[in-house]
């Protein structure tokens, strides 16, 4: 199964460093990454072209131009690029251990979105992280049990890993919880409802819309925790504030029991097999 990677980023490129080096050292062979960008500045196109440049798996970038938060249609501008059969899609301030890429083979099934778990980094650590990209620490559970001990990180239990597949069915409609820095869905099943909703600018609902008419299509929630986790970089939280129209369109979808998006990955899909 090839697995492609979307890595979502906008203006921080000392965070996509992280995540990218992470990435690049996955114990999984078959595998592509993507940076769907939001409209960064040309620093990190620099960098991801000199990453790109020591990486075994191929890695591609995706610009639009910053028109403010367009992050559903930057990831679909993504996928429509994707060639693997599995999509997984990451924020671009987190880190992945090394077998994150691993774990989600192991957890993906046939109609069923998996949803994973994020551990949050304290500030200290991410200060050492930023200012060591060259030597990033080991992210395997035993070294993130040393650093909890440390209380440089938040919560140990999602690094536990909980290796069996039962009790992982016990939600297949709840679409709260699944955050949006760590989900995995068939290409298959991401094409049929045309991906997330073009539609959705500013920030919110875009990831928790596209969940529920992944379910409203068929497809499932497989927990992912405590098995798949990503670890998440401190930093300043936004507002919470939900964009009104983005509110709208969310509960819309719910009451009509909608499964397509009127502007989605298809209206993409040629400008950026032209982009190839």
């Amino acid at each position: 199964m090839k697995i492609s990677l979307i890595i979502s980023t906008y203006n921080w490129p000392a965070a996509l460093e992280a995540s990218l080096r992470s990435a690049i050292k996955q114990d999984y062979h078959s595998y592509e990454i993507l940076v769907a960008d939001d409209g960064s500045q040309p620093d990190t196109k620099a960098l991801i072209e000199r990453l790109a440049e020591i990486s075994e798996a191929p890695i591609q970038h995706i610009w639009h131009e910053d028109r403010g938060f367009r992050l559903a249609e930057i990831r679909n501008r993504a996928a429509a690029r994707a060639t693997g059969d599995y999509l997984i899609f990451v924020d671009g301030d987190c880190l992945l251990p090394p077998n994150f890429l691993t774990q989600h083979a192991w957890l993906a099934e046939p109609h069923c979105l998996v949803a994973g778990s994020r551990v949050q980094l304290s500030a200290a650590l991410t200060n050492d992280i930023l200012n060591q990209l060259d030597n990033l620490p080991d992210l395997t559970r035993l070294n993130l049990l040393k650093l909890w001990l440390q209380r440089k990180i938040r919560r140990i239990h999602p690094i536990i890993k909980w290796p069996f597949h039962v009790l992982r069915y016990r939600r297949p409609l709840r679409w709260q919880g699944a955050v949006g820095c760590n989900i995995a869905v068939w290409r298959v099943d991401y094409e049929a409802v045309n991906g997330f909703d073009n539609e959705f600018l500013g920030w919110g609902r875009e990831d928790s819309e596209f969940i529920v008419r992944l379910f409203n299509y068929g497809v499932t929630r497989k927990d992912g925790k405590l098995a798949s986790y990503v670890l998440h970089l401190h930093h300043r939280k936004g507002s919470g504030i939900v964009s009104p129209d983005n509110e709208a369109r969310f509960i819309r979808t719910q009451q009509e029991q909608r499964q397509w998006a009127d502007s989605g990955v298809k209206e993409l899909s040629h400008t950026e097999s032209n982009a190839q």
